[in-house]
């Protein structure tokens, strides 16, 4: 069913937004507002990030039709950068805004963005580092996981304290901040937790740059030895999730418990004990209506699990207890503001 729902909604994405891409000149050149929603490479339909986006979009070009929205998904990196370049390059007739969905497009921005930007042009991309200054006219927002990825740290902690084998934390690369973060939240939760019992969290990385969120084979093949030597994994590496949850699914019995990222995933997979959900669709529509209303966009926001657009969602038969998950939870976003203040 998940599939199918997946498949059903970016054909309404599609459907909805045929005029605005593959229209005829006539509709092109007419003097909308327009939107450009850049979507990752090869990053749609994961299962997660980008099914929420999809939804957002969709929601969006349905709701405004007095608003050209185009939808990009490239196949490659060079095909990413052209469709940037020419926006960059192209000039306005009205206000546009481009919209790049993941915080591997900043290098872009660097190479194409010298200055500040038109006044009726304006860039929004998805968590990009906070601190980081970004030239005139660019906006991101940072929704942080690392308060909910500590309750899952305990939530691993609790469910596996009759178990002796280590756990694994599997990020898909180095430079992603958004997935560093993950990383940090769930290590500081299982550690801090009084069922850890000492055991050990080890550290890999799936592969480098956006590629790494689309290795759901390499991550599948991997399975057969993580699961001999781990309780636990806690995989933040996007789409390829995908190749982990179908490995468990094949071998329930010797699959490691797991978790879910972005959204409640929990129906792909038996195994999986929760989910960090990013309410990202929601941020996308607040950002949009925004824009599509004034023009202009918050410079730099961060979100953390007290704005509720973080939030962790236990899977069935995975619920702990109440007072547990109420330490946890209030552990969890004092964590999180030192965390996100040093």
């Amino acid at each position: 069913m998940k599939r199918i729902y997946h498949l059903i909604l970016l054909a309404l994405l599609s459907v909805c937004l045929t005029a605005c891409c593959d229209g005829d000149k006539e509709e092109q050149t007419t003097i909308k507002p327009s939107i450009d929603y850049l979507f990752s490479v090869n990053d749609w339909d994961d299962g997660g990030y980008s099914d929420l986006a999809a939804s957002a979009i969709t929601t969006i070009a349905n709701n405004n039709r007095d608003v050209n929205v185009s939808v990009h998904k490239p196949t490659t990196a060079a095909m990413a950068e052209q469709t940037f370049k020419q926006w960059v390059e192209r000039t306005a007739t009205n206000k546009e805004l481009f919209i790049l969905a993941g915080s591997d497009y900043k290098a872009l921005i660097s190479k194409y963005v010298t200055s500040k930007l038109p006044t009726n042009k304006s860039i929004l991309i998805f968590e990009s580092d906070p601190t980081k200054p970004l030239p005139d006219g660019v906006s991101t927002f940072f929704i942080s996981s690392f308060g909910t990825s500590y309750i899952t740290g305990g939530a691993a902690a609790y469910l596996t304290k009759d178990l002796t084998r280590n756990i694994l934390v599997l990020l898909a690369n180095q430079t992603d901040m958004a997935v560093k973060t993950f990383g940090d939240g769930f290590k500081y939760g299982f550690n801090s937790s009084t069922h850890a019992n000492n055991r050990t969290i080890d550290t890999e990385y799936l592969g480098e740059g956006a590629e790494s969120y689309i290795m759901a084979d390499e991550a599948y093949a991997k399975m057969d030895n993580w699961s001999n030597t781990y309780d636990f994994i806690f995989p933040i590496a996007g789409g390829s999730n995908l190749g982990i949850y179908r490995w468990s699914n094949e071998h329930p019995a010797n699959s490691p418990l797991l978790s879910g990222t972005d959204l409640d995933q929990s129906p792909l997979c038996s195994k999986i004990i929760g989910s960090c959900v990013k309410h990202t669709d929601r941020l996308i529509m607040l950002y949009v209506n925004q824009w599509i209303g004034t023009g202009k966009l918050p410079k730099s926001e961060l979100y953390g699990i007290e704005s509720g657009y973080a939030e962790y969602v236990s899977a069935p038969g995975y619920n702990l207890p109440p007072a547990l998950y109420n330490d946890l939870q209030a552990a969890a976003i004092t964590a999180e503001q030192q965390y996100l203040n040093q």
